[in-house]
């Protein structure tokens, strides 16, 4: 029974997104922080989160990777502006040791972010997600999407998701 991190980051995302197109604290505060707080106690020494859920395997994804550093981030400038500097700080620091996770799911001999499952490696594109939801872009991103475009680029430019057996 593994969680599904990536919402706690999407939530906490889209509520300062909201907040910065209207100036509208929209989002339950006390929610945020149970959920910020659920990330940054649960990864591991490493700053790493064992992600699985509906779709995903069981293992530690960069997307989500990405996807919960750019949330904790997110959740500093969210608690900043309300008042609590305290949880601001502890949520840059746990991005911070996120990021250091974030580097464990880089395949240096692909050269390219992989999942990295039960002691193995599997390729998944969804890495840019993580991006998309906040995540600064940088060389390790560039060149997992040059990988992409040489190794799993199907029918003449689109790009496979994923490739495991009894999974899409």
């Amino acid at each position: 029974n593994v969680p599904e991190w990536d919402f706690n980051g999407y939530f906490t995302t889209m509520v300062l997104w909201l907040w910065e197109k209207t100036g509208v604290w929209t989002g339950d505060l006390n929610l945020i922080q149970r959920m910020m707080d659920f990330v940054a106690t649960n990864m591991n020494t490493n700053g790493q989160i064992r992600e699985g859920g509906i779709i995903e395997w069981p293992g530690y994804l960069p997307a989500t990777h990405m996807n919960d550093a750019a949330a904790l981030w997110d959740a500093a400038v969210i608690f900043s502006f309300n008042g609590r500097p305290d949880l601001a700080a502890a949520y840059f620091s746990a991005a911070s040791n996120l990021q250091q996770g974030l580097l464990t799911t880089f395949n240096s001999n692909q050269n390219t972010y992989m999942d990295y499952i039960d002691g193995g490696w599997k390729w998944d594109s969804s890495f840019n997600f993580g991006h998309l939801w906040g995540y600064p872009d940088h060389d390790f991103l560039r060149r997992s999407n040059l990988w992409l475009l040489s190794n799993v680029q199907k029918n003449g430019g689109g790009i496979q998701y994923f490739n495991g057996a009894g999974y899409g």
